[in-house]
């Protein structure tokens, strides 16, 4: 009885002293060191030379990254947080921390969301938004306002380079998009269900200012900060869901 079943066909070159199988594992073996951390290090590593180095604002060697939500507006359906820096003095260690959220999986994006917590970093959290950050971020080629930076030319330019040697960013969005609706079978995580009655905190990212408000009042739009004194008065607070 004749079989069916195709030969199976493989045009890779053959490795000397190496099976086809032993290809195929080494492969697989590459595929799985490429994560999202390893690659988000090495981005920050080419970022600090290409941008910062050569206007004398290195990174401190004890910076680490990471993909993960922001501990505020990660979850926000509007003015989303996509990334966030932690001083060393919250590092048990005593490293710097940089958080590049899951909803982000665009490279560019992702490298201009790095940059500007690198930013943070170099000239100090005190300035906050303000002065030396913003000097540092025009001059690397973030561009807007500087609450929610994004990238110009000069820094799509700068990076395109960078991007060609990484590769494709290991990573796919993680989030609800647009408010759709739980998928079939099931929340959408395995976390607590949220509660639809609780009072919702929105603050103004440059003031700081806390109001809270019913949930529907969110829906309907998000409030501005009422701050008359704040620099970004009556531009839209972040929603801490």
């Amino acid at each position: 009885m004749q079989s069916r079943t195709q030969p199976i066909t493989d045009d890779r070159p053959i490795v000397a002293g190496m099976s086809s199988g032993q290809q195929d594992d080494q492969e697989a073996s590459k595929r799985f060191l490429v994560t999202r951390e390893g690659w988000l290090t090495k981005a920050m590593s080419a970022l600090n030379d290409v941008l910062f180095v050569p206007i004398g604002q290195a990174v401190p060697t004890n910076t680490r990254v990471a993909c993960g939500w922001p501990s505020r507006g990660g979850m926000a359906k509007r003015r989303r947080a996509i990334g966030q820096a932690w001083h060393k003095r919250a590092s048990a260690d005593g490293s710097y921390e940089v958080l590049i959220s899951p909803f982000l999986d665009e490279p560019v994006a992702v490298l201009a969301t790095l940059g500007h917590e690198m930013v943070h970093i170099c000239v100090g959290f005190e300035c906050g938004h303000r002065g030396a950050f913003k000097r540092v971020a025009n001059v690397i080629g973030l561009v807007g306002p500087m609450t929610a930076t994004r990238p110009g030319p000069r820094f799509t330019e700068a990076v395109l380079p960078v991007l060609e040697a990484l590769g494709p960013y290991p990573h796919a969005q993680l989030g609800i998009v647009g408010g759709l609706p739980a998928p079939p079978g099931g929340p959408e995580s395995t976390g607590p269900r949220p509660d639809k009655g609780r009072m919702i905190k929105a603050q103004c990212p440059t003031c700081g200012m806390v109001i809270r408000l019913a949930s529907k009042w969110i829906g309907a739009r998000s409030p501005a900060c009422p701050n008359l004194e704040c620099s970004d008065h009556d531009r839209l607070m972040e929603i801490e869901r």
